[in-house]
């Protein structure tokens, strides 16, 4: 620690080389370093000190930040929460997986109180419904969706409120953890959550699906059901071209991918090119 408290005290040196040198060093000490210098840059009133310190923490959390995406990414089950937990803790580096996993977990025991084997696929997703956007109130919000924090989860599960693609996320890792088999729909202008079942579905349409999409069901509405006729009158009405991956269940990975994007795009009309230069990144090593 010592060693480190003499680092610290010379990162305001003139020379260029010796503070590059001083930094790297201390990045390399990683996350252990982040407690000692949050403490000298509380009591340390040198601007030039302070900011450098700043500069230092950001770089180390960073550099973990992308090493845990990596993981993520390689891990076999990718849960779809955790991967955007991720993407929170770029905003908020401080924030604690075990909080939100509580919460989490506390939702998901009110549905499995209520499951048994024999209610059909739509009972489940009724079921669900009901304790997710009724019990516990969520809703897709309206106004100002594009805003950062509305791609946040904390932010999301705090204030009940968020765009169709974060509540989606949230209601989707609910379900897969329940194994209630429930993916992504990257529809335009709308995020949507799809049931499948293979075998189901091709008992119900036979060979006009390729995809084991039983229905559909939308975060608006406290989650309205609806089957592949809404999607092509929708489709058909905003004079969209239908293409297949607009009925398709995305993988978790891609999910995660589109939150990142849609914050780039949120930081991009904020002019926020820093942050948008490193969640580039983020989207980078996910890709």
């Amino acid at each position: 620690m010592s060693d480190l408290i003499s680092k610290i005290k010379l990162l305001d040196d003139p020379d260029e080389r010796i503070y590059q040198s001083i930094r790297e060093s201390i990045i390399n000490d990683g996350l252990s370093a982040i407690p000692l210098l949050e403490e000298v840059w509380g009591n340390e009133p040198n601007p030039l000190l302070q900011e450098r310190i700043e500069e230092i923490i950001h770089t180390i959390q960073f550099t973990d930040l992308k090493r845990n995406f990596q993981d993520w990414k390689s891990a076999t089950t990718k849960d779809i929460i955790y991967g955007a937990y991720l993407v929170a803790k770029y905003v908020y580096a401080d924030l604690q997986w075990e909080k939100i996993e509580k919460y989490i977990d506390k939702i998901k025991k009110d549905v499995w109180l209520e499951l048994n084997q024999n209610l059909t696929a739509l009972e489940k997703i009724n079921l669900l419904n009901y304790i997710f956007f009724h019990l516990h109130g969520f809703s897709v919000t309206n106004s100002n969706t594009n805003l950062p924090q509305n791609y946040l989860i904390n932010h999301v599960i705090e204030t009940k409120r968020g765009n169709d693609l974060c509540i989606s996320v949230l209601y989707i890792g609910i379900a897969q953890r329940l194994n209630i088999p429930v993916f992504g729909v990257n529809f335009p202008k709308n995020f949507l959550v799809c049931f499948v079942d293979h075998l189901s579905a091709f008992e119900a349409f036979g060979d006009t699906t390729n995809s084991g999409v039983l229905f559909y069901m939308t975060p608006r509405g406290n989650g309205t059901v609806f089957g592949l006729k809404e999607l092509d009158y929708f489709l058909n009405q905003a004079k969209i071209k239908p293409l297949l991956q607009y009925y398709l269940p995305m993988p978790n990975l891609e999910v995660v991918k589109e939150i990142v994007r849609n914050l780039i795009a949120s930081y991009e009309q904020l002019a926020n090119t820093d942050k948008v230069n490193e969640l580039k990144q983020i989207l980078q090593i996910l890709s």
